[in-house]
């Protein structure tokens, strides 16, 4: 999920960053990549993931539909719903230990 040539708006230490595809991503960046919280909008396919990333990889993260039945290269389902019993606790974990692990 690499930004091929795009280009960058910073706002303090978040950056939107916007690819050739238009795809966004706005969250923090080091060292030229993504790392720490951050959204990625496939605007493409209508949907978004929101989560931590280290070193321009997802590696926690959450995907939603986000006006994807007026996409215009929509996926041919919708995302499902998550099924644990309780998704936010688990997500809320994995992403602390990841941001104590960025903060190092």
């Amino acid at each position: 999920m690499v930004m091929e040539c795009c280009a960058y708006v910073s706002c303090s230490d978040q950056i939107i960053g916007i690819a050739a595809n238009q795809n966004r991503f706005e969250g923090k960046w080091v060292n030229d990549k993504k790392n720490g919280r951050g959204k990625y909008f496939f605007l493409g396919t209508g949907q978004l993931m929101e989560g931590i990333w280290v070193d321009d990889v997802p590696k926690c993260c959450q995907m939603a539909d986000l006006g994807r039945e007026l996409a215009p290269e929509r996926t041919p389902f919708e995302i499902p719903e998550i099924k644990l019993e309780d998704p936010n606790a688990v997500l809320r974990e994995t992403q602390e230990k990841l941001l104590e692990q960025l903060s190092k």
